[in-house]
């Protein structure tokens, strides 16, 4: 996966006051953690957060571009993002430093490709029951996503966690027997309609069905 520059500035304050006075200047505060480091503070302009860092996977990668040479180059996920909802202000971002050869665990996405005979010819339903797997691998390593090829799936297949082909260097750490996607059964609204048309009929002499009290497990 190919990693989004972000130009990033260090900076020495922080507090509420603080928060307030960048944010207002078109600023985000965020801070990045890294293992056997301090945190570092640092700004990002608000522009440049909701056009190439809100929204993203949590396994997208970023490289930061700063004055501060120690920092400029570093690679990094985004942890957390707080969002203002009325407003959609970006008002706080979380980054997890990492190295080019440490192996990390991130989430990625999993994209269907074909199309289920059975649900082409209406038996079936698709049952999409899993979006994303967690897969291990140094950060060049990081897929953008893992495409699962249903269409030899028939009424009661399943593909799982560990049907999946990984690319090279990409090791699973979602449960194998995860369910991603599988064909089920299509209920009939043909019988369906007859049985709840039944159910809602008073019977003769019975009260407006407004003026009775529901049923116990009834709807």
């Amino acid at each position: 996966m190919e990693a989004i520059t972000l130009n990033v500035e260090v900076r020495q304050t922080s507090g509420g006051e603080s928060g307030k006075r960048l944010r207002a200047e078109g600023l985000v505060p965020a801070v990045v953690y890294g293992k056997g480091s301090d945190a570092k503070i640092v700004t990002l302009r608000e522009a440049e957060v909701k056009k190439k860092v809100y929204g993203k996977s949590l396994s997208q990668l970023f490289r930061f571009e700063s004055a501060e040479a120690s920092f400029n180059g570093q690679l990094a996920l985004v942890k957390e993002i707080q969002v203002e909802p009325i407003k959609s202000l970006m008002l706080h971002v979380d980054f997890l430093a990492i190295s080019e050869d440490q192996k990390i665990t991130v989430p990625v996405a999993v994209k269907l490709t074909g199309e289920s005979p059975t649900v082409k010819g209406g038996e079936g339903l698709l049952n999409f029951s899993a979006h994303e797997i967690l897969v291990s691998c140094i950060p060049s390593k990081i897929p953008s996503e893992v495409v699962a090829d249903i269409s030899s799936l028939m009424l009661g297949d399943s593909i799982h966690a560990a049907d999946l082909i990984l690319p090279e260097g990409v090791t699973l750490k979602s449960d194998a027997k995860l369910s991603l996607v599988s064909v089920i059964a299509k209920r009939e609204e043909a019988e369906a309609a007859p049985a709840a048309v039944a159910a809602a009929a008073p019977a003769a002499g019975a009260a407006p069905a407004a003026a009775k009290a529901p049923e116990k497990g009834k709807k």
